[in-house]
């Protein structure tokens, strides 16, 4: 049933990433058209950071998670999934698709552009650890909610093929797969990616 699912969901999955690149290629370019007050006070901001960061007592491990997980979980696929549900919402996933990119984009583009090498490291550090696991499971559940609402659409155009009770269960089921793995990354931002950038900070900032 998921390997129909995902094989009929193909375009889907490929226009969801095609959205995502697109919002990264934006946000990176963003970066070049900064205001330089602004990028001033982003260099502080980060500066500041580096030099006051403590990986004990910055962040309770419990309280980042938490975070993590109503950033991720609740505010994004969970709302992607009620977005989904409904023809008019689902442009708006696009629009989180593309929002999500957009930061990843100029957050690696700022700090490329700001430490060069060492900003790479850095990026390497404290972005990568938990968004090798966020980024698929948004695209994924963003994939879903969109591939919903293109069977509710075909339904309504007269396919009566189409199950949609099933294609809503695969759905939902696919977003707690998303919301699984994200929950894991949740625990990854909180207690690994501290001690990396930790590591970074005693010994290339």
């Amino acid at each position: 049933m998921f390997r129909r699912h995902f094989h009929r969901r193909v375009v889907a999955y490929f226009f969801v990433c095609t959205i995502f690149v697109m919002g990264m290629v934006f946000g990176s370019l963003a970066v070049r058209h900064v205001a330089v007050e602004q990028r001033e006070e982003l260099s502080h901001y980060l500066s500041s950071f580096f030099q006051t960061f403590d990986p004990g007592t910055t962040l309770s491990k419990e309280a980042l998670a938490r975070r993590s997980i109503m950033d991720n979980v609740v505010k994004t696929v969970g709302l992607m999934w009620l977005l989904g549900l409904s023809l008019l919402g689902a442009p708006l996933v696009l629009v989180i698709i593309f929002i999500r990119g957009f930061t990843f984009g100029f957050t690696l583009g700022f700090l490329v552009q700001e430490m060069f090498l060492r900003g790479i490291v850095v990026a390497l550090a404290s972005i990568l650890p938990h968004n090798i696991i966020i980024l698929p499971a948004i695209i994924i559940a963003g994939a879903a909610a969109m591939g919903f609402s293109w069977s509710v659409l075909r339904v309504l155009a007269g396919n009566r093929s189409i199950n949609v009770y099933q294609q809503f269960l695969i759905t939902t089921s696919t977003n707690l797969l998303a919301a699984g793995l994200l929950v894991g990354a949740a625990f990854i931002e909180a207690y690994i990616t501290p001690v990396l950038i930790d590591l970074v900070n005693t010994y290339l900032i």
